[in-house]
């Protein structure tokens, strides 16, 4: 009778071994998605302050301009 446990116990000790490495390397995983997933959140607000920075010039910018078409509008459209 203990030659027919024997590879059972054998067996089941190689199945808990491979399940403690799985778990192991889910482990690894989820904690590599989660820096991940920090690092896109991460370069999502970069974006969004360089978008505010943008609008934020280009909402400055946009009136000068415009008045200094509109300068070079009216002198073009006298002098014609």
């Amino acid at each position: 009778m203990q030659n027919d446990l024997l590879p059972s116990l054998e067996l089941v000790t190689k199945m808990i071994e491979d399940v403690e490495l799985l778990e192991e390397k889910a482990k690894v995983a989820k904690h590599e998605a989660s820096v991940a997933g920090t690092g896109i959140l991460t370069k999502v607000e970069e974006l969004r302050e360089m978008l505010t920075h943008a609008k934020e010039a280009n909402d400055m910018v946009f009136p000068s301009d415009l008045i200094s078409h509109q300068s070079s509008f009216y002198k073009t459209s006298r002098s014609a």
